[in-house]
């Protein structure tokens, strides 16, 4: 039992916090990478298929409002101290901006297989490596010249991806196959309100998604949350919203 959670600490080092169930410290750990980055930054963790340690997505702040070009992101595994056991930097296929308002994640696969969910300015970029680290395909994917960044992603029941982002301002959801191939691609139109976006998404347990974000009223003000639940095809089975009269900032 126990938590794991990673961050970047005061000197801007990644790091790995390890609780038990009661969250007492068990142990904290910097990450000491092999690799340079200009502002590091660990945004994800998970845990090791068979229990055998850690994995760690860290991503370089500094493109997210400075620096441009093949975005580097980095996957550390750990064993269950904390310690580093490898690491494997990589670069994205297409030049960008990190998106500001994302945060990238990487996630293990019941074969081993890493899936990452990279969200750039004007890209949903999605990619996939086996657990030896390496790549095995490298996907952006774009509806047109707007902003429409990958903001999260889930596991299909047939083994493919659904990634969810953003076009503009109504939601945008794209489905792949386990190779990464598009198989269908849905964008959401929200009727003119000012503001669409989807924050997270999730299977269920009968095989299809929920869907969770937030939709602004049509005068601009404020930010209601919604939940819509889909089918593997991508077809809206219900949508529901909560009214609120929070801000956008409040209710994030």
């Amino acid at each position: 039992g126990g938590y794991v959670s990673c961050g970047t600490d005061d000197l801007g080092i990644p790091s790995v916090v390890k609780t038990d169930a009661s969250g007492n410290l068990i142990w904290a750990k910097n990450i000491n990478m092999d690799f340079s980055m200009g502002q590091p930054s660990a945004t994800s963790i998970g845990e090791l298929n068979g229990g055998t340690g850690y994995y760690v997505l860290i991503t370089d702040n500094m493109y997210t409002f400075a620096w441009y070009g093949n975005v580097p992101y980095a996957l550390v595994k750990l064993d269950v101290s904390g310690n580093v056991t490898s690491s494997q930097i990589y670069y994205t296929s297409y030049q960008s901006y990190l998106y500001w308002a994302s945060v990238p994640s990487v996630k293990q696969l019941p074969n081993g297989n890493f899936l990452f969910n990279l969200s750039l300015w004007d890209r949903m970029a999605i990619c996939c490596t086996n657990s030896s680290g390496t790549m095995l395909w490298d996907r952006t994917i774009v509806n047109d010249s707007v902003k429409n960044p990958s903001l999260s992603a889930v596991i299909c029941s047939d083994g493919g991806v659904v990634s969810l982002g953003k076009r503009a301002n109504d939601l945008h959801l794209v489905k792949t196959d386990m190779n990464g191939n598009v198989q269908w691609s849905r964008i959401f139109d929200d009727g003119g309100l000012s503001y669409t976006r989807g924050k997270d998404i999730i299977k269920t347990a009968d095989g299809n998604m929920v869907i969770a974000g937030l939709a602004g009223d049509p005068s601009g003000t404020y930010a209601n949350g919604f939940l819509m639940k889909i089918d593997n095809a991508g077809n809206i089975l219900w949508n529901k919203t909560y009214t609120s009269n929070s801000s956008y900032e409040n209710f994030e």
